[in-house]
């Protein structure tokens, strides 16, 4: 495996909710590689189509016109390879559940017992825990947790299937400052060995720690995370909206001349 090889890839994507000529595509002629060493930090002001974005790279829902491809096949006919840490998760932090129970969950599809695990799952699952630095905790029950250490058992749920990449929708979300410094470190950790998609609305996060940056609104311009200086930054958090801030080239779909539609919820 080479830092060269492309693990996804999005060509020529354009998707749409509701009927073509009657509503406006909510992504735009979307292309993107992503390669095995990448860091992405994918932003973009509400509605500009991240949340679609997502569902694509999942398989969760099919484009109008161009390709999704993870390994070179589609989506859902490798779904157990693609690691997902939503924005919110729907633990009862009161059930009578251990860390290495929730992990363990990450490994549905992979038995035809249902929720009967056998030994076979038990390493992946105690590397999973290891590499998201929650092993120490494996017995203790998930409602004991602090809301950063609840995250990592998300990402180790995510990596429990022996991913090929992973992609998490704004995981530092209510998490202390810490606990986000330890979380970092879990990632850049983890894409030694796997590329990395985060969706965050912290511009300033995303730039100093990802190795490129992918401005969304329905368009996408792909940027070195260079290019988003300090001073740009510094003059997010004047009272503007703090995409439209970026100054970046004029083809850049999240500059003020650029205003996305609502992204609507997508049909059940």
């Amino acid at each position: 495996m080479t830092a060269a090889e492309v693990i996804l890839s999005v060509s020529g994507v354009t998707c749409r909710y509701g009927t073509p000529g009657e509503t406006a595509p909510v992504l735009e002629d979307i292309d993107l590689v992503i390669r095995q060493n990448d860091f992405i930090g994918l932003i973009g002001p509400n509605g500009g189509g991240k949340t679609t974005l997502l569902k694509l790279l999942l398989g969760l829902i099919r484009p109008e016109r161009g390709t999704v491809e993870v390994l070179g096949r589609a989506p859902r006919e490798v779904s157990r390879l693609i690691g997902y840490v939503p924005q919110t998760a729907q633990i009862d932090q009161h059930a009578p559940a251990t860390v290495r129970d929730v992990v363990l969950t990450g490994r549905l599809g992979l038995t035809p017992r249902g929720f009967r695990y056998g030994r076979e799952h038990l390493a992946p699952v105690d590397r999973a825990m290891e590499e998201a630095d929650v092993r120490a905790f494996a017995d203790r029950r998930i409602g004991e947790l602090s809301g950063g250490q609840r995250q990592r058992v998300l990402i180790a749920r995510a990596l429990a299937s022996d991913v090929r990449i992973l992609l998490l929708d704004e995981p530092m979300a209510g998490v202390d400052l810490h606990m986000e410094a330890g979380i970092l470190d879990t990632l850049r950790r983890l894409n030694e060995t796997m590329p990395i998609v985060l969706v965050s609305h912290d511009i300033s996060f995303v730039s100093e720690h990802v190795k490129r940056v992918a401005c969304l609104n329905r368009r996408l311009v792909v940027h070195e995370a260079a290019e988003i200086s300090r001073d740009v930054i510094a003059c997010m958090y004047g009272g503007h909206d703090v995409f439209h801030q970026v100054g970046h080239t004029g083809d850049c779909p999240i500059s003020p001349e650029s205003e996305a539609e609502p992204e609507p919820e997508a049909e059940s």
